[in-house]
């Protein structure tokens, strides 16, 4: 993963962008020698959003207690 200035992104955002959606670049964005945002492709975001999305709850009987029931997430 590449790292780039903020100015240097704001000058040439069209190359980065082209370069992120073609070639499937990765960049950091700095500034202020801080890192501040990452510049991935779609496919990239997509997949971490299904990962960030909560599990589905399911229900057990606890046959050991008496008609017991407990919700797992």
């Amino acid at each position: 993963m590449e790292k780039i200035t903020a100015n240097d992104f704001r000058r040439q955002v069209g190359e980065y962008l082209n370069r992120t959606y073609y070639a499937k670049e990765q960049f950091v964005i700095i500034k202020s020698g801080k890192q501040i945002a990452a510049l991935v492709p779609i496919s990239i975001l997509e997949r971490l959003t299904q990962l960030e999305e909560p599990a589905q709850p399911y229900v057990v009987e606890d046959k050991e207690q008496s008609g017991a029931v407990h919700t797992d997430v």
